[in-house]
């Protein structure tokens, strides 16, 4: 009875020398996977994030046609103050007529002969309400639309960034299923290598081959998600849709923004603190909103049409200078010639119209109820942003939690799970027990990643949303930004 348990104690422990020599071997090989990650397929371009985003902004086509729209626009604005500059224009004719005509007044006469003309005339517009008008609201109009392109470029930036980040995502779960996969086919060969010895059973091969299965059709699945996340992400840039290249990676203590603070746990811990934090973020996005401004143009519009129509009874004034030569003979048919004659003019216009119906004082009435709505409208979209800019930079707080707690979770089962493999190893727990702690460890891995770049994914619509986007403004203006924040914290 003794040599048996002699014989079964050598036998697990050569199971364990065995295992660790095999665990040695895994570690070297992921460890291999991690420092090569980026250089696989090394003659591959590196794409910074800035760079993506620079990119879709200049190639965009979407953003290309928004560009060209709002260039449309700006001729408006030109089209409305060619009315303030003089109009020149001339007029030639030539003809050549036979026989006599009736006409209304002579009653008769001779047309016979043949007459030329040319004549011009510059017109020049002193004032007109409706002309000035109509400029200003053209500028106010187009001031609108350049605030409605700014929000689009937000916008696509924004959009950039998400799809750059979701090939980050779809390419770091990959690798936690890479590393559940080693683990399981480390486990399948313990397993094999347990039944020659007779120290196990069929069954626990055929759970890790069935696990093993499972973890290569995952890793398929996944493999097809970074492929369609690259694809989005070349569509957005323009760019060939099977172009391969190694993306940056995003660090929180590079791309954190305000989380970047030596401050930040006193943001996490104490409520005031964080209070800071949402107004201050409510101040920026407020004063950068560039729906606020396209609001601000629009009111300013509608007063402009509304002073205009107030001033209906104002006359319009305008000069008018021209003249005419003949310079052709005129026959009058009885052998005669008259030689050419000039003409010319000057005077000036006004046009003054003192009653339309009553048509003017309604527009008046109507004008200033539109000018009410656009400022209920302005207050209803200042208020729906600053709930927005408040309500994400709290949740944006929660992830930043969540992000430590998800990395001490990791670690913790990762300890856990080396534990519970060297006591599988040694027979002092069951196959249930591995399992379970692979399993742990997968998931903690996994929630580790989706907590990281859900804060990275929410902190884009944070800066989306208050207009302000740190990596790409020059470095010491975002020092300044979270310095004014840090002085507000500490009250200095």
């Amino acid at each position: 009875q003794v040599g048996s348990l002699d014989h079964k104690k050598n036998k697990m422990n050569l199971i364990y020398i065995y295992m660790t020599v095999i665990s040695l071997g895994v570690m070297i090989l992921l460890g291999f996977v991690f420092t090569t990650k980026n250089t696989i397929g090394q003659d591959d371009q590196t794409l910074t994030f800035v760079d993506a985003i620079n990119q879709t902004l200049e190639d965009n086509n979407g953003f290309a046609a928004q560009s060209a729209s709002l260039a449309a626009k700006e001729k408006d604005v030109k089209i409305a103050r060619a009315n303030f500059l003089p109009s020149l224009g001339f007029e030639a004719s030539y003809y050549i007529a036979e026989g006599e005509k009736i006409n209304d007044w002579d009653r008769i006469g001779v047309s016979t002969g043949t007459q030329g003309v040319l004549s011009g005339a510059i017109y020049q517009m002193i004032y007109n309400e409706q002309y000035f008008a109509n400029h200003r609201i053209q500028k106010e109009l187009y001031a609108s639309q350049q605030e409605q392109f700014r929000n689009a470029r937000y916008q696509l930036i924004a959009s950039a960034g998400q799809t750059y980040i979701g090939v980050l995502v779809a390419e770091d779960v990959l690798d936690v299923m890479r590393i559940d996969q080693e683990l399981t086919m480390k486990n399948l060969e313990a397993a094999s290598y347990r039944e020659e010895l007779g120290s196990t059973s069929q069954q626990e091969v055929l759970r890790w081959k069935t696990k093993l299965y499972k973890s290569d059709q995952n890793i398929a699945g996944q493999q097809a998600s970074v492929r369609v996340n690259r694809i989005a992400l070349n569509q957005l840039r323009n760019q060939p849709e099977e172009k391969a290249e190694v993306l940056e990676r995003l660090t929180l203590e590079e791309d954190g923004f305000v989380f970047t603070s030596s401050l930040v746990d006193q943001i996490l811990e104490d409520e005031s603190k964080a209070k800071i934090l949402r107004d201050y973020l409510v101040e920026i996005g407020l004063g950068n909103s560039p729906l606020l401004g396209s609001m601000d143009a629009q009111i300013a519009a509608q007063q402009r049409q509304l002073k205009l129509d107030k001033r209906w009874l104002i006359p319009d004034f305008d000069l008018m200078v021209g003249g005419d030569d003949q310079f052709a003979v005129i026959d009058a048919g009885d052998g005669g010639t008259e030689t050419g004659a000039y003409f010319w003019f000057a005077g000036a216009k006004m046009s003054w119209t003192v009653f339309r119906g009553g048509s003017n004082i309604s527009k008046v009435k109507q004008q200033k109820i539109v000018s009410q709505e656009l400022q209920f409208q302005r207050t209803e979209v200042k208020t729906s942003q600053e709930k927005a800019i408040r309500s994400q930079a709290s949740l944006l707080i929660a992830d930043f939690k969540n992000v430590r707690l998800a990395n001490e979770q990791a670690e913790v089962a990762d300890k856990n799970y080396e534990m519970v493999y060297d006591a599988y190893l040694l027979g002092e727990v069951t196959l249930l027990a591995l399992l379970d702690a692979q399993e742990q460890k997968f998931i903690a891995d996994y929630s580790s990643v989706v907590a990281y770049y859900t804060f990275l994914l929410d902190l884009l619509s944070l800066e989306e949303m208050i207009g302000y986007f740190p990596f790409l403004e020059p470095q010491e203006e975002v020092d300044l930004v979270i310095a004014e924040l840090e002085r507000r914290i500490t009250g200095e």
